[in-house]
């Protein structure tokens, strides 16, 4: 299998939606987060295979959807209603995805420190030379600054540096990940991945982040 296609969807994850964007975008996976569909489980239809994971108040919860890959499917893991990861076989080299929804920047310390701390366990979990690919609603801004950052975020990072976008910078360089998004030049309003109600603020707090070794092998992000 060759993963062409991945894409993180933002909001609650309807199957009918779902299976609409994987068919309009011809997606190899599909991203959720805030599913919102508790438990944890595999649902298999005739158009996608759907990996969930949630508790049990339709509050946050997290997905990862194929339409191509689960025959190639090695192991997946509904960590909690934040984390999913499921282990991919493709044509060239075994592929790790991890698909979150992150406390906010208002949340209690505490939260974060609990989010990322499974977090980095999970990622401490995944063999070493798995294409390691972390996707998802960070709720984090890293910044343009990439003084200190340069192997992790390129020149097209925006926005100022958050208390979030600091842990996510620790990750990625905990574990040698490139932040897609910060890459390739586009208009700011195609950058930004949330919009204020009124149209005048634009954040990048949504992330696509990948090994660095196959960072060169992004299209675009």
């Amino acid at each position: 299998m060759e993963l062409e296609t991945v894409k993180t969807l933002f909001g609650t994850g309807k199957l009918a939606q779902v299976v609409k964007e994987v068919n309009t975008f011809h997606l190899a996976i599909l991203g959720v987060s805030e599913m919102r569909w508790t438990g944890a489980d595999k649902l298999i239809s005739k158009d996608v295979t759907v990996l969930y994971s949630d508790g049990n108040k339709h509050e946050q919860g997290v997905g990862i959807h194929s339409k191509e890959v689960s025959g190639g499917i090695m192991s997946r893991e509904p960590v909690n209603d934040r984390i999913i990861t499921v282990r991919l076989k493709t044509r060239f080299t075994n592929v790790t995805g991890t698909g979150i929804p992150a406390p906010t920047e208002a949340a209690p310390d505490g939260d974060k420190d609990d989010f990322y701390n499974q977090l980095q366990a999970v990622m401490d979990a995944v063999p070493s030379h798995d294409l390691k690919i972390l996707m998802g609603d960070f709720n984090a801004q890293t910044g343009d600054d990439t003084q200190g950052n340069k192997d992790i975020i390129g020149k097209e990072a925006m926005g100022t540096r958050t208390n979030n976008g600091e842990r996510l910078l620790n990750l990625c360089s905990s574990f040698i990940l490139k932040i897609g998004g910060s890459i390739f030049p586009h208009k700011k309003i195609h950058k930004g991945t949330w919009h204020s109600p009124d149209g005048q603020t634009s954040n990048q707090i949504d992330h696509i982040c990948i090994s660095r070794r196959w960072a060169s092998s992004l299209r675009d992000v």
